[in-house]
């Protein structure tokens, strides 16, 4: 066999992908993760944060 097995280059790509910062909206009343039409409807109550991957997956 040539290369390393599917399965392990499915795991390699997800934690490439979780190296990159993410963006998530918040309620600011409940502090709970809202979609993106909530943050539409409601602008005033609701806010977008860039979340930051841990240190640890390096």
């Amino acid at each position: 066999m040539y290369g390393p097995e599917p399965t392990l280059q499915k795991a390699r790509k997800k934690r490439q992908m979780s190296k990159t910062p993410k963006t998530v909206n918040k309620s600011a009343d409940t502090g709970r993760f809202v979609s993106n039409d909530q943050l539409k409807k409601s602008p005033k109550t609701t806010y977008q944060q860039t979340i930051k991957p841990s240190k640890k997956n390096k």
